[in-house]
């Protein structure tokens, strides 16, 4: 599983790759729920004439409550596969202070 973890306000593109017989359908979930558009949730295909499918989900402005597992569904009259990505979303803060920390060397 990826794992993705970003700053609370600044959008999220969580992406997928599905390779398959057309036509593919695509549907996106966030811990076991589907997701509809809604403004701020924006779920994208290209590719769809083709053996591969681009999927994309952004997430505009994200917010910490949009923490969770999301998953890539992909499915054709053959089957279907998901993949999942682990999405963070941290309080700027947080991130500062995790990127600082790798970078502190201290001098005695």
């Amino acid at each position: 599983m990826t794992t993705l973890v970003i700053a609370e306000g600044l959008p999220a593109l969580l992406k997928c790759h599905i390779r398959g017989d057309h036509p593919i359908q695509v549907m996106w979930k966030k811990n076991s729920i589907v997701l509809k558009e809604d403004g701020r949730v924006i779920p994208t295909v290209s590719g769809s004439n083709s053996t591969v499918v681009d999927a994309q989900l952004k997430i505009q402005a994200s917010e910490r409550s949009d923490s969770g597992i999301y998953i890539c569904v992909g499915s054709n009259l053959y089957g279907r596969d998901e993949a999942q990505i682990n999405l963070q979303v941290r309080g700027l803060l947080y991130l500062l202070a995790k990127h600082w920390a790798y970078r502190t060397v201290l001098y005695f």
